[in-house]
């Protein structure tokens, strides 16, 4: 991994059922309105990618993402290893066009096979930097062979390791912009878009976000990144499966 990444991975990164947080509540829901709506940006930048698909949501949490997801897709089945996350998303999200079960990255494929349709899109936000290199590659091998029939799009939002203040307890790795589009291109992908997303002040200065004097500047902030990725908070991507003979 290069100097400019930042890993928390200690020799022995704790089992994946440790590395998120423990769902005591349903804090996406309970996120601040403008935290709420980076994410609301994150998943509006995807959106001609998730338009019309069915989508196998990986990592889905509470379900507040999918809930954004699936006004875009025809249908949405949401599955993470947490079974309070999932018990929350079955209360919280009241769509007939979305379903939620436990299940991790490492099992999309039985994942796959279970939904209501085959997916045709993936999408995996905040996911990746929970999973250690063997998982990752794993997980990325598996959505390519469910994707490839239909040329499907994969989804991914992950924090800018060249942004991130260190030591996130539940992340093993997180990567910059060229190392997340190269660890695509390994395993089969073509990066079709690659950007950031929220150009972040100093953390210390986040507290005013929510307030009438500063909210349309935070808001402007969090819109901004689309072309310089390396200031950005965010990382936001769709890859498709590479076709025949592409380099990679």
């Amino acid at each position: 991994m290069s100097a400019e990444a930042r890993s928390t991975v200690a020799s022995a990164p704790p089992p994946a059922r440790e590395r998120q947080h423990p769902y005591e509540l349903p804090y996406h829901w309970g996120m601040s309105r403008f935290h709420r709506y980076v994410v609301e940006q994150a998943v509006g930048r995807v959106a001609d990618a998730l338009s019309g698909a069915y989508v196998l949501d990986v990592g889905c949490g509470d379900g507040f993402t999918t809930a954004l997801v699936a006004r875009h897709a025809r249908g949405v089945h949401g599955i993470d290893l947490n079974p309070r996350a999932i018990a929350f998303a079955k209360l919280i999200v009241d769509d007939p066009h979305v379903s939620f079960a436990v299940g991790a990255a490492g099992e999309v494929e039985e994942a796959a096979a279970s939904a209501s349709e085959t997916p045709d899109a993936i999408a995996a936000f905040e996911v990746v930097e929970h999973l250690d290199s063997a998982e990752l590659d794993g997980f990325l091998d598996a959505a390519r062979a469910i994707l490839a029939p239909s040329d499907g799009a994969l989804v991914v939002s992950t924090p800018n390791a060249a942004r991130m203040p260190r030591g996130n307890p539940f992340h093993v790795e997180e990567m910059t912009a060229p190392e997340l589009a190269a660890r695509l291109r390994s395993r089969g992908f073509e990066v079709e878009m690659l950007e950031g997303l929220y150009v972040r002040p100093p953390q210390r200065l986040e507290h005013f976000a929510n307030t009438v004097p500063f909210r349309a500047a935070f808001r402007a902030l969090a819109r901004s990144g689309r072309n310089v990725p390396r200031l950005s908070r965010t990382l936001v991507c769709v890859a498709r499966p590479a076709t025949e003979g592409a380099s990679l």
